[in-house]
């Protein structure tokens, strides 16, 4: 059981990365934490990569969302 577990951690483990990353960013976001923005275009260049090395171009649309509602709050937060 421990090996079949070990072994998909070692598979999943970027998806998971981005994942929990992204919650820790949208979690600062409503803190409304001054650094949140830029942690979140952050967030999104992960995105990016992670859609570009598990062959899931169908996140670009939502990761391009995100990345213009990021860039934006830090516009808004950091005028």
């Amino acid at each position: 059981m421990w090996k079949t577990i070990v072994k998909w951690l070692r598979e999943q483990w970027l998806g998971l990365f981005v994942s929990c990353f992204a919650i820790i960013v949208v979690t600062l976001i409503g803190e409304k934490w001054y650094w949140a923005p830029v942690l979140g275009v952050f967030c999104q260049m992960s995105w990016v990569y992670y859609a570009i090395r598990s062959k899931q171009l169908g996140l670009f649309p939502s990761i391009l969302a995100f990345l213009f509602i990021y860039i934006r709050l830090w516009w808004v937060w950091w005028s």
